[in-house]
């Protein structure tokens, strides 16, 4: 069976826009709409990309405040949102144009969207992601993990290779080592060498649970941290049992009339061709 595009669209949407600002901000321009063009022309492209190699696919969103948000700090370190307020509404009617269907759960973020799609679906997946969270997935040997904007593919040997652990243990490595991207602080003197070394013993749950497993070295360092260490571990757990919508997966026709107006309103006269291109190759276009 071939495999289907799993994709953490609020990130998508955060990075057009973020790489949109960087190139216009070096070169002085300040105006939203071009700032919003360029972001929907960035998105797009990728969108475009993503339908000329998957014939089925997913897009998962962040929707409304979801429960980490009640943690102080949690994702503090993240790049501010700079967003005009129509460009987050744009970007779904184009992705909607270009035939993805898109789910999210008011106070769920996309993570967890994705991380229930994954454990309820017995299927294959390419998660376009990248958030190091989500590396536990990998697990159900079903899933490759690809972050196309650093050129990296993840699976359990890359996993094990770069943490020391495998792809299952990185909930409890990242609530010890902590997650500079989310903001998650990790036990002071525990590492990442030391952090695989005491995963290599046990889970991290039995080592709390059982403090004679720990070594004497680290024992008292996390035990005096214990009430971090249980709110890392509830950052770092993935929900898996949000309610699903019934889907196929299929991507619906490109409706290129509303490709078109909004290609058009924004001067996108590229992204356009492409669209049209993509449309015209599967037979596609209505509208």
């Amino acid at each position: 069976m071939s495999k289907i595009a799993l994709v953490d669209f609020s990130t998508f949407i955060h990075r057009a826009y973020h790489a949109a600002f960087a190139r216009y901000n070096k070169e002085g321009m300040h105006d939203p709409m071009v700032l919003e063009g360029a972001a929907l022309s960035i998105l797009g492209s990728m969108l475009i990309t993503l339908r000329h190699e998957y014939q089925k696919g997913m897009l998962c969103l962040d929707a409304g405040d979801n429960w980490r948000r009640a943690y102080q700090g949690y994702k503090a370190g993240r790049p501010g949102e700079k967003f005009t307020i129509e460009y987050p509404e744009e970007a779904m009617k184009l992705a909607e144009a270009l035939g993805f269907p898109t789910v999210g759960y008011d106070g769920a973020e996309a993570d967890d969207v994705l991380a229930s799609v994954v454990m309820q679906c017995d299927l294959p997946f390419d998660m376009h992601a990248s958030d190091k969270d989500m590396l536990p997935l990998l697990a159900t040997g079903r899933v490759t993990m690809i972050d196309a904007i650093r050129g990296w593919t993840w699976t359990e040997q890359k996993v094990r290779e770069r943490y020391g652990v495998r792809s299952d243990q990185m909930r409890d490595y990242l609530a010890l080592v902590g997650d500079d991207l989310d903001n998650i602080p990790g036990v002071p003197g525990i590492g990442p060498k030391y952090g695989a070394q005491l995963l290599n013993i046990a889970p991290l749950d039995e080592l709390l649970c059982d403090p004679a497993l720990i070594p004497s070295r680290w024992r008292a360092l996390l035990l005096s941290h214990l009430p971090q260490l249980r709110v890392n571990l509830a950052l770092t757990t993935l929900v898996t049992d949000l309610p699903l919508p019934d889907s196929s997966f299929d991507l619906a026709p490109v409706e290129m009339s509303k490709v078109a107006a909004i290609c058009e309103e924004h001067k996108l006269l590229g992204l356009q061709h492409r669209a049209e291109g993509v449309a015209s190759d599967r037979r596609l276009i209505f509208g």
